[in-house]
């Protein structure tokens, strides 16, 4: 019965300890809920992160692919920083309507998706050492009139 009842405390906690690992507090500059979920061996984005979150840190991490689609419960999110991870895709179907800054150094992705679900992003950093990009998708920033800092240096682009 104690091994039974062990079983079941490790099958919850194992769900919830990404989630509860990540250290949250108050970015004073910029007033937002920075969550910090950088190197914890993340194989997925946590479900339990507070609904109020407006900075989120999921770098270095063991993330391979990630959709828009994880951050909707995310109403606030003006910052994500996926940098350091395995990414070799990038879902953007569901639309992030407050994202400012997307930070995806550092991975291994070979193509850029469409960032068409982004329309408040001012600041796409694509410093991407170690990754694939050999080409950008015809219509990859369009929509996105306030992009302000775009760096693709460090990958193998063909033609822009």
């Amino acid at each position: 019965a104690e091994d039974k009842a062990l079983l079941a405390l490790l099958s919850v906690a194992g769900t919830e300890i990404p989630g509860e690992l990540c250290h949250s507090e108050m970015n004073l500059i910029k007033d937002r809920l920075q969550v910090n979920c950088s190197g914890l061996g993340l194989t997925e984005v946590p479900s339990a992160l507070p609904n109020t979150t407006g900075i989120l840190l999921l770098n270095t991490n063991h993330l391979a692919s990630v959709s828009t689609a994880s951050f909707q419960h995310l109403p606030e999110l003006i910052e994500l920083d996926l940098s350091g991870n395995r990414l070799g895709a990038l879902h953007t179907g569901a639309p992030l309507p407050l994202l400012q800054e997307l930070i995806l150094s550092h991975n291994a992705l070979a193509v850029l998706p469409t960032l068409q679900g982004l329309p408040a992003l001012t600041h796409l950093e694509l410093n991407l050492r170690g990754n694939r990009l050999r080409m950008l998708p015809e219509k990859a920033f369009e929509g996105l009139t306030g992009l302000k800092d775009l760096d693709l240096s460090d990958n193998a682009l063909e033609e822009l």
